[in-house]
């Protein structure tokens, strides 16, 4: 069974736009993104997914999708210290991040840490 649970976003200031690094999600049926933010942020947190294909020739090279598609209905806004999650099932697309996006006009101090844990096949 593949199983993970990595940090995506560790002390992040969210004082300007944040964006994870891409999750490959082979083998992967389900994962689950959990942020928490401290401070007083004020912008938007949303997940992203890419159906790029995986390249297989360099394993020890993180994958570069190029193509982003915004997850529909998982964009919230955030205005003060909180903890969200996303769980997601049945994930068929290749990959995924989370971005955050500021509207402090960058005077946040706010910091954020995200995790992933996935379980598949």
């Amino acid at each position: 069974m593949n199983v993970f649970n990595d940090p995506i976003v560790v002390n992040a200031v969210m004082n300007t736009t944040i964006t994870s690094p891409a999750v490959p999600l082979v083998n992967t049926y389900g994962y689950a993104i959990q942020a928490v933010y401290v401070g007083v942020p004020t912008g938007t947190l949303k997940l992203q997914a890419s159906a790029d294909p995986f390249n297989y020739a360099s394993p020890v090279q993180p994958p570069v999708p190029a193509h982003w598609t915004d997850i529909a209905d998982s964009s919230f806004a955030v205005t003060g210290p909180g903890v969200y999650i996303w769980n997601v099932t049945g994930a068929f697309y290749n990959y995924v991040r989370l971005v955050y996006t500021d509207s402090s006009g960058g005077t946040s101090t706010a910091v954020l840490n995200a995790l992933i844990n996935a379980k598949g096949v």
